[in-house]
């Protein structure tokens, strides 16, 4: 019996310890309720735009593009950033572009890409400047007319690559043009816009010798010049990721700096580095080495890009979620160490995108056509006009003077034919002379098509030139026969010494469009 209780009085000890002190439910805190602050606070960033926006007037197919060309930069720059990070400025590739300035300047304009807030930039596919009708011109920041936007020409849609061609069909970072791939354009084209380059970013050298050149002129300056961090971010996404060890650098071209850079000191105050003799296995174009260390790899982001479909076209703008931009893309390397298959999605994940080819079809409807009209209308205007002179004096005079002998009958026929040319031929001088003026407007103010507007400018000056050539060396001549055609007064050698001289300035006036046709087709051609 004694035993027993002592059981039970146990057993009664340890439920008291399991059981808690209180049935009651606990109490919430009085101090927290009574300050008025919900649990649901506002975060420290809210409101922040992590989406490109894209405005309306771009079409399915643009947007598309616009999308991944976007995505394209933010993976240039998010290599670029890590290449920094993981070698500093003891990297080949880095003292080559940057010289001996400190890294932080050039990581942190690449983050902005990365990660900046989006708000204040807006691409858009209109044509709201009239930009786009110049020849060549692939897209324009607007300046001082919209300083958050950038217009993306027709041309970008047709011409730009994507940057699983990098280093492919020719391409390398020295030779070709930095805009070639779509993501590289547009990294150059936001530090255009003060969200990103934040008037800071400009362009002290005008082409990749030009980087190079100012690296070792002043380093200070190469960690916000756009073309700096626009090549050095290609050539580091060739070297460590395309073709690793390797890249696909080309040979260095002449320099060319926008700017006179004077010969001082780095920030550090040390002399900037002299690349030449400590050049990178990526910047020589007929040695390939080995790095001593495994090159960086881009750091993944732990999350794959998801399938989206393309937004409605209902709303003002339209935007795109940060999941559409991977920072980071894996790739599957083939023989060798070249990369055989380079996607911007998860393994075993379907692209939602349309081929890069499909894409540059749909948009052929979009092209623009001024630039093309306008040499159209030009050479043919201006062949016609010296086709049509040729003729008269070759074959027209002829038939005159054969077909009778009476002076007031050449002279009616004659009479005949300067009365339909002096309508005709001026103003077709003006149509052919107007548009080659267009196009070299456009030329002047293209930096691929420079060269070419002097030889527009020189087809304009030939097909209009005939009115002054009449006006000077045909004028008294045309007088002299107008004359008689009101009352004859001389014979028939007389009159027919007269219209075979107007024929054979006239046949010299053909020339002066033949000379303008043939500046028009260079041009073009």
């Amino acid at each position: 019996m004694h035993h027993s209780v002592s059981v039970i009085i146990a057993f009664a000890a340890v439920c008291a310890i399991a059981l808690p002190a209180s049935s009651q439910p606990p109490q919430l805190n009085e101090s927290a309720e009574s300050s008025g602050h919900s649990h649901d606070t506002v975060t420290w960033d809210d409101g922040a735009t992590r989406d490109f926006v894209i405005h309306e007037s771009c079409n399915a197919s643009e947007t598309i593009q616009l999308r991944k060309g976007l995505a394209d930069a933010v993976s240039l720059a998010n290599h670029a950033k890590q290449h920094i990070l993981r070698w500093g400025n003891s990297s080949e590739h880095y003292q080559k572009y940057f010289g001996a300035a400190p890294s932080g300047e050039a990581i942190g304009y690449y983050e902005k890409v990365i990660n900046g807030d989006r708000g204040n930039a807006l691409f858009r596919c209109d044509n709201p400047d009239g930009n786009c009708q110049l020849p060549e011109w692939g897209g324009h920041w607007r300046g001082e007319n919209a300083t958050g936007e950038t217009v993306i020409c027709p041309l970008s849609y047709e011409t730009r690559r994507p940057l699983e061609e990098l280093c492919a069909i020719g391409y390398t970072v020295a030779e070709s043009e930095s805009n070639t791939y779509f993501g590289s354009d547009l990294l150059h084209r936001l530090y255009h816009m003060p969200a990103f380059g934040e008037n800071y970013v400009e362009h002290f050298a005008e082409d990749y010798a030009g980087a190079l050149e100012l690296a070792k002129a002043n380093a200070t300056l190469t960690t916000h010049d756009s073309d700096t961090l626009q090549y050095f971010a290609l050539d580091v996404y060739a070297y460590d990721i395309v073709v690793p060890g390797v890249g696909c650098p080309g040979t260095v071209p002449e320099a060319s700096l926008s700017i006179e850079i004077p010969q001082t000191s780095n920030m550090a105050g040390t002399p900037a580095v002299e690349t030449a003799g400590a050049q990178s296995p990526a910047a020589q174009a007929t040695t390939i080495q080995t790095p001593a260390a495994e090159p960086p790899t881009p750091a993944s982001s732990g999350t794959a890009s998801a399938a989206v479909d393309v937004p409605p076209t209902t709303s003002d703008v339209r935007t795109f979620s940060a999941e559409d931009f991977p920072s980071s893309r894996p790739y599957q390397e083939g023989p060798q160490g070249t990369a055989t298959s380079i996607i911007a999605l998860s393994p075993g994940t379907e692209s939602p995108l349309p081929t890069w080819k499909t894409i540059n079809t749909l948009n052929m409807a979009f092209a623009p056509t001024a630039v093309r009209v306008a040499q159209g209308l030009g050479i043919t205007t201006s062949s016609f006009l010296a086709g049509t002179l040729y003729t008269i004096s070759t074959l027209a005079v002829p038939a005159i003077l054969t077909a009778s002998s009476s002076p007031s009958t050449m002279l009616a026929q004659w009479h005949n034919l300067f009365s339909k040319g002096i309508k005709m031929g001026p103003t077709l001088a003006l149509v052919g002379a107007a548009n080659y003026l267009y196009l070299a407007y456009g030329a002047y103010n293209s930096t691929n098509e420079r060269a070419l507007w002097k030889t527009y400018l020189g087809a304009a000056v030939g097909t209009v030139g005939i009115v002054p050539y009449t006006i000077i060396f045909m004028g008294s001549t045309n007088q002299q026969l107008l004359a008689q055609t009101e009352r004859v007064t001389l014979g028939e050698a007389a009159i027919r010494s007269l219209i075979e001289k107007w024929a054979g300035l006239n046949l010299v006036r053909a020339g002066i469009p033949v000379l303008g046709t043939a500046m028009g087709l260079y041009g073009a051609l």
